[in-house]
């Protein structure tokens, strides 16, 4: 960032508000927008549901295997058991891992805001410290010159003033 400084400090301040917004712009606005877009993210849902129950497959097919392997075979009424236990296992794992996704997503997606908000702050923070100790400087150089100004008046009128005295001393010896 390179500032040309003109004697206006406003126009200083102009400049440098205006390298920091293109800065800003340029690096932080992406990023804020991706984590905004981020902030109602489904991800978590959409994954569990796709692979809820990808577990519950493979134990069927190694249970039919065990059952083959050992020579136990099942009466159909034995079967509606097993295969309604299973259908009743698959739905309640279904329901929880979705319910427990949920749950994580929506901490996940609070969380994200909250951290924006708490950056935003803290920018804001930063911001209004900074303009605060910018007027503070500016009041600092306005009273400074105010105090030179009078500094100089003054000792304007001291050199009058000695001048005076000593023409009026010339004039008392002539």
């Amino acid at each position: 960032m390179r500032l040309h400084y003109n004697g206006d400090p406003n126009s200083t301040l102009n400049q440098v508000y205006s390298a920091q917004k293109a800065e800003y712009d340029k690096v932080y606005r992406p990023i804020n927008q991706e984590m905004i877009a981020s902030a109602d993210s489904t991800e978590m849902v959409d994954s569990a549901k796709a692979n809820a129950n990808s577990g519950f497959d493979g134990a069927k097919a190694r249970e039919s295997r065990m059952a083959g392997r050992y020579g136990i075979s099942y009466n159909p009424i034995q079967q509606k058991e097993i295969n309604h236990r299973n259908s009743a296992a698959k739905s309640l794992n279904y329901d929880d891992v979705v319910n427990r996704s949920r749950l994580s997503q929506y901490d996940r997606n609070t969380q994200v805001m909250n951290d924006m908000i708490s950056v935003g702050r803290g920018i804001d923070n930063s911001a209004n410290q900074q303009l605060i100790q910018a007027a503070n400087l500016q009041t600092q150089r306005e009273n400074n010159n105010a105090n030179i100004s009078a500094q100089n008046d003054a000792a304007q009128t001291q050199m009058m003033g000695s001048l005076a005295s000593a023409g009026i001393m010339a004039l008392a010896f002539m």
